[in-house]
């Protein structure tokens, strides 16, 4: 079914299909013969136990099963599960995804007969970083993490260098901003109090001199009057009537002069 889909896109997506086949047929076929084969207990390699013998007959049961999904009369249910229309199938797929399978495992048969099956691969293809899930961990490290350190590295020492200092320096201007702000208005404040306080004091002699000059000699001189007043009223109490009445009658003429004048 892989290979029908990979036909339909390109003839060379269908060759490296065919090609990805036939090695895992390999590496699976030489796993295989490692662990199980005839000659594995005499090599230095520890038998699988129980539980690995159980797990491996677990997926052996799976993959059998879920491959029944891929027979002509259970497209309909696959189409339907997976929401696609599947590819149409052509006899020479099916005979050439079994062709690389059957080659797989007669290459590993061959090695193993020969006794070269732990030492399948040339030396140059036996290195480790090769061997090694086909070189999956190393394409891992120098493609994922390396470049991911890399980068967190460089987001690290832009972080010090440009974010950091522009905030050091934001820091630096935010105090001497305010340290300028602080004299300007010490400056302007105390000089207004100290302007307000002069003029308050000058006020405040303005108003005393006023108060002393002005309103206290108008209330010493009331007062002056007054005694004065009541001085010389005190020397019309002479006790002759005479007197009295000539008072009385200058009263009267002032009164009715004052009447007249109000007409």
């Amino acid at each position: 079914a892989v290979l029908s889909a990979a036909a339909e896109a390109s003839a060379g997506l269908a060759g490296a299909v065919l090609v990805a086949s036939l090695l895992t047929a390999i590496y699976a076929g030489r796993f295989v013969l490692l662990a199980f084969g005839p000659g594995s207990g005499q090599r230095a390699v520890r038998r699988p136990g129980r539980i690995e013998i159980a797990s491996l007959a677990v997926l052996a049961v799976a993959t059998v099963t879920l491959s029944g999904l891929w027979l002509p009369a259970a497209a309909r249910l696959v189409e339907d599960l997976g929401g696609s229309v599947l590819p149409p199938r052509s006899s020479w797929e099916l005979v050439a995804s079994l062709a690389v399978v059957v080659a797989g495992g007669l290459v590993v048969v061959a090695l193993d007969r020969r006794g070269k099956l732990p030492d399948a691969l040339p030396p140059v293809l036996r290195r480790e970083w090769i061997t090694d899930w086909l070189a999956l961990p190393l394409l891992q490290r120098r493609l994922v993490v390396e470049p991911t350190l890399a980068l967190a590295s460089a987001l690290a020492r832009a972080d010090d260098r440009v974010i950091d200092a522009g905030v050091r320096a934001t820091g630096r201007v935010a105090v001497v901003v305010s340290g300028l702000t602080a004299r300007l208005l010490d400056a302007s404040i105390d000089g207004a109090v100290m302007s307000l306080a002069s003029s308050a004091i000058t006020v405040a002699g303005a108003s005393r001199w006023t108060d002393d000059t002005v309103v206290d000699g108008a209330v010493e001189a009331t007062g002056r009057g007054l005694g004065r007043a009541g001085h010389e009223s005190r020397r019309l109490q002479t006790g002759l009537t005479h007197q009295y009445f000539v008072i009385g009658a200058v009263g009267l003429v002032a009164i009715a002069a004052i009447l007249v004048a109000g007409r």
